[in-house]
């Protein structure tokens, strides 16, 4: 059984230790049998479903009353249903369309084909589920009925075979350790006027001087390139470039980045540093954690399955329309292959106000099933995020309140903001929003958004994030997945607005 996953942040003068469960394991052989075992549960469940929906469709359909009627001047056989059999047709129909997009978006994540024919498979069944297959022949009830059967036996035969593909892709996939990131710490001292110290940890120190000509954001999307280059260059100059090249060579690193002394640096958009080859940002084996000082001893991070994600979207509505409940359905996709497999519960707050928040928060801690994850969709400001009180009417929710709510619910090991500036670096080293408060009070790991997000952007990196997390890849992994998926979108120019914090005291 799995029994931990861990996103704390590592000592940087250690190297990275294995995970809990190879540590537990003990070899990789054993790793494989284990998460080839969640492979076999996802799948088994997956067949299940499927076989209750047909099941589910053909005992309405036995149930229903067969009649002829005409239709454009034609003949057609059709079922008569009755509005309690409608309604449970319609719920079926549900069902089906939540088994294709798990089956989709599992398929999507590995890169694997069939994602198309599934998607064209729940269109050929939907007629079917929701009973208003029709044949224009007059034929006896009878033969009518064997007909059906035979249909949703067919489609029955090729989605077993999807489910096969399922089968395979997941034993590849997790068949190996993901790789662990090792850290690399990086802190940026102003010590004068366009003058900073550069250290390495204990590994080098240099001084960095910024050119009278060097363009600062904001900048043009044709100058973010150029931009990351000349900063890249600037950083990762002499000694600390010579121990960032040979600590890369090792294995995948995360760079914790300390600004705080920085002065100007601080609010510049790290996540654009570009090594020539490619920006960091988007590179599978370098991540990037923002390290905002931590008031208080960072909380562990080491939680034991099912993993428990709290979502809560918030639309109060006097502000802007936001897509909240396609988001938290894109979200449910994701994660379906740990939630069918019990490694994974998602749990959703009951509207937008504080209080119910508060209250679903105490009830699972006080049912010994505390949250791990608080996952919140809406709208953000300078320190607060927008909900609503217990009468529907907006509440801004102050990032004090917020902190001395987390204080008491210490199994949180990660929050993810998808809301309008959920985190501010400033030029004075200062860091502000929500998520630094957060921070503050031992969150672990922090994910928000720098400025406003688009809708598809973030219906796009909550898909990523999670389900990269569903993969068992780690936090660094998942958000550099999440990262790529939206740069390789038309509207390319968000991959750089979630960054990762992570508390240091």
């Amino acid at each position: 059984m799995l029994d931990s996953v861990t996103v704390k942040p590592t000592d940087p003068l250690q190297p990275a230790r294995p995970s809990y469960l190879a540590r537990k394991t003990g070899s990789c052989g054993r790793l494989k049998s284990v998460r080839n075992d969640v492979a076999t549960r996802f799948v088994r469940h997956l067949r299940l479903e499927f076989d209750a929906i047909i099941d589910r469709t053909l005992s309405i359909a036995n149930a229903a009353t067969f009649r002829h009627q005409r239709k454009g001047g034609q003949l057609v056989t059709v079922l008569e249903l009755t509005d309690e059999q409608r309604a449970a047709a319609e719920e079926t129909h549900e069902r089906l369309i939540r088994w294709a997009s798990a089956v989709v978006s599992f398929l999507r994540r590995r890169g694997a084909e069939g994602d198309a024919e599934i998607e064209q498979l729940a269109v050929d069944l939907t007629p079917c589920v929701t009973l208003q297959w029709r044949d224009r022949d007059d034929v006896p009830e009878r033969q009518w009925r064997t007909k059906l059967h035979r249909e949703l036996m067919r489609v029955s035969a090729e989605a077993a075979r999807h489910l096969g593909t399922c089968t395979a892709e997941e034993a590849r996939g997790m068949a190996l350790e993901p790789k662990p990131f090792s850290p690399f710490p990086l802190r940026i001292e102003a010590i004068g006027q366009r003058h900073w110290r550069v250290c390495a940890g204990e590994l080098a120190t240099e001084r960095m001087t910024f050119p009278k000509h060097f363009e600062f954001p904001p900048l043009s999307p044709e100058r973010i390139e150029p931009f990351g280059r000349a900063l890249f260059d600037l950083v990762f100059a002499g000694k600390v470039g010579e121990a960032f090249q040979r600590a890369r060579a090792q294995g995948n690193l995360r760079i914790q980045l300390d600004t705080r002394e920085a002065g100007a640096l601080h609010s510049l958009r790290w996540e654009l540093l570009h090594d020539g080859d490619q920006f960091l940002g988007l590179s599978t084996r370098v991540s990037l954690s923002r390290h905002v000082a931590a008031t208080e001893p960072g909380r562990s991070t080491a939680f034991r399955l099912p993993l428990r994600l709290l979502l809560m979207v918030s639309a109060p509505p006097d502000v802007a329309l936001l897509d909240g409940a396609r988001e938290q359905a894109t979200l449910e996709a994701a994660l379906a292959p740990l939630t069918m497999s019990g490694l994974v519960e998602i749990d959703v707050v009951a509207g937008s106000s504080f209080g119910a928040l508060r209250r679903r928060l105490r009830a699972a801690a006080n049912a010994g099933r505390p949250h791990h994850v608080w996952h919140f969709i809406g709208h953000g400001g300078d320190d607060a995020l927008v909900m609503t009180d217990d009468t529907g009417g907006r509440r801004d929710v102050s990032s004090a309140e917020l902190e001395t709510l987390f204080k008491e619910h210490p199994t949180l090991a990660l929050v993810v903001l998808n809301s309008c500036d959920g985190v501010q670096f400033h030029d004075d080293g200062t860091t502000s929003g929500i998520a630094a408060a957060l921070l503050s009070c031992g969150a672990p790991a922090i994910v928000a958004m720098q400025e406003p997000i688009s809708d598809p952007a973030a219906i796009l990196l909550a898909e990523e994030l999670y389900g990269a997390l569903s993969d068992g890849a780690v936090l660094d992994t998942a958000l550099i997945e999440a990262r790529r998926a939206i740069f390789f979108q038309p509207n390319q120019r968000e991959w750089h607005i979630p960054v990762l914090l992570m508390a240091v005291e």
